[in-house]
């Protein structure tokens, strides 16, 4: 007998679904509210392509030009708090712009994330004649929600904290209902945020020394800001649907 994928009934299929359709809604709501408030912070530091960046993480790696002309065109380095590099951004990518990380590493940073190109370098290669073009590996890309901005301590980030405790463990213990109120949870805490406008916090090694004006990157978001949310949104929707039924369902149902 054919049954739901997604609840397991045998009265309706996933399209019938009230349980998807219930999540589905949440989940449309959290991503509209993120896309949003990442857009609004990424405005409001300054941040887009061609903003330079002074970066002083030592754990940002990249590749620069090599001094020794008798080796090899780039070298492997790091950035250092004493003497901190400088970046021009080359690209924001937001298609999966969401705020909550399945378990299965679906949330992919390369889809939510800023690349960096190495200014001394760019420069001196553009400028120098006898050098190759700068290699593919030379830009870094960076995770945007774990890395750049991230939720500050408060009760939004607890209860995105404890909903992906929860995912981690397939919702083991904890049934539909409670499961659900988490969701809301975070949908609340995302919808009080973003009407208080409040902040994202900015990676404490990264400081931006030349942004883009506010209105510039107004007109420049808003025109992408539809196709941000519709693949972030239809990413988002469709590794959720695969993690919940594949791993939650049998604990809610």
């Amino acid at each position: 007998m054919r049954k739901c994928s997604y609840c397991s009934s045998i009265e309706h299929d996933k399209r019938r679904c009230s349980h998807y359709e219930e999540d589905a809604i949440l989940l449309y709501d959290i991503a509209s509210l993120y896309v949003n408030i990442v857009i609004d912070n990424l405005i409001h530091y300054g941040i887009g392509p061609t903003a330079l960046a002074s970066v002083s993480d030592p754990s940002f790696h990249f590749y620069k030009n090599n001094p020794d002309p008798s080796g090899s065109q780039m070298i492997w380095t790091h950035s250092d708090r004493d003497s901190p590099e400088l970046f021009s951004i080359s690209e924001i990518d937001l298609r999966e712009t969401f705020p909550i990380s399945l378990p299965n590493g679906s949330m992919n940073r390369g889809l939510h994330s800023i690349s960096f190109s190495h200014l001394e370098t760019e420069s001196v290669t553009s400028l120098n004649e006898d050098c190759s073009s700068l290699p593919y590996y030379s830009k870094v890309r960076r995770g945007i929600k774990n890395w750049l901005l991230t939720i500050p301590a408060g009760p939004l980030r607890e209860c995105v904290g404890d909903l992906e405790s929860i995912l981690w463990r397939e919702s083991y213990g904890t049934d539909r209902r409670s499961f659900q109120n988490l969701l809301k949870g975070v949908r609340g805490y995302l919808e009080q945020f973003w009407r208080n406008s409040e902040k994202l916090k900015l990676m404490s090694d990264v400081v931006i020394i030349s942004g883009i004006p506010k209105k510039d990157l107004r007109v420049y978001y808003d025109t992408k800001k539809t196709k941000i949310l519709q693949s972030s949104l239809d990413t988002s929707l469709e590794k959720w649907y695969n993690y919940y039924s594949k791993k939650i369902r049998h604990n809610h149902f």
